[in-house]
């Protein structure tokens, strides 16, 4: 379907589970309330590497991809009203999974987004792209259109009217509106949205021009943010920070309301499904929060020459 990203997570889960039984293949009829068991534990007692994840949040989401795997399998194989049940039981309803731990606040206060905004740009020393500048470019072009995901801003196609329209990658599938938005460009945004504009209309941005995969293109990008992170004192500095810090911003220091940030995100409150269908569309609260949140920053971002030798 074109989810790259969930299939690569679902792939590390494979390979979790095939170095647990060592063996390439598993009949899913061992999958058991002990096997669950017995892999949970095993999880646990693995050493952590590097970009890897360990401990309860590896527990839990490994499993939760398998069990996906499994129900799936389930609605495929088996056939109640024929009385076909050739996988018959339910062992994750069984099994205690481990909860994920809440993830640590990413987002950067207002002193360090505008110190950010400073940092000047290295200069560059030979031909292709300079990553420390992609990397502040990019992330500041993300807090600008509201925490714009890398995947979205490589692939964006839809440009009108002052307008970005796209859908939001990460959700479109679970989405019966495909997840999407459209943002305003707004003027503090107008310098990089040029320097990075696509020349030939293909799409919104030429990064696909620069990187020839969505998974170069974000390697280069956390790469250069640690750099400026380190030169800041920011730890683990990741380009999803932008829209985390967006989000807090508007909430905290812009007075923009939750609802109205968590519409600016494009999330889905499942509350309002049935209300969502009969209420047309506007992009009018958004485009004023982030109209409230550049406001509030009070910055000129006009100056994106990088010095060159």
């Amino acid at each position: 379907m074109g989810r790259t990203g969930n299939a690569k997570a679902y792939q590390v889960a494979i390979n979790s589970m095939v170095k647990f039984v060592g063996r390439e293949s598993v009949d899913i009829k061992e999958i058991t309330v002990k096997f669950l068991n017995d892999w949970i534990k095993w999880i646990g007692e693995q050493p952590a590497r590097k970009n890897c994840k360990k401990g309860g949040r590896a527990q839990s989401l490994y499993l939760a991809e398998v069990r996906a795997m499994y129900n799936r399998a389930k609605k495929e194989f088996n056939d109640e009203e024929a009385g076909v049940i050739l996988i018959p039981f339910s062992p994750f309803a069984k099994v205690d999974i481990p909860k994920a731990p809440l993830t640590r606040k990413r987002a950067l206060t207002v002193e360090q987004m505008r110190e950010f905004a400073q940092v000047p740009y290295s200069t560059i020393l030979q031909q292709g792209c300079n990553r420390f500048n992609l990397a502040k470019d990019v992330f500041l072009l993300s807090f600008l259109l509201i925490g714009m995901n890398a995947v979205d801003l490589y692939n964006a196609t839809d440009y009108k009217d002052g307008r970005i329209t796209y859908q939001r990658t990460k959700t479109r599938y679970r989405r019966a509106d495909g997840a999407e938005i459209s943002i305003r460009v707004e003027p503090e945004a107008q310098a990089l949205f040029d320097k990075y504009k696509d020349p030939t209309g293909q799409r919104v941005f030429k990064f696909y021009k620069l990187y020839s995969s969505m998974d170069s293109f974000s390697a280069a990008l956390n790469k250069g943010l640690k750099k400026i992170g380190n030169s800041l004192g920011i730890d683990d500095l990741e380009f999803y920070a932008a829209r985390h810090t967006w989000a807090t911003i508007a909430t905290n220091d812009a007075e923009v309301d939750k609802y109205t940030v968590h519409t600016a995100l494009n999330h889905v409150d499942e509350n309002m499904r049935v209300t969502d269908i009969y209420i047309r569309k506007s992009w009018d609260s958004i485009d004023k929060a982030n109209r409230k949140v550049q406001d509030f920053m009070n910055w000129d971002l006009s100056d994106v020459v990088e010095p060159k030798k």
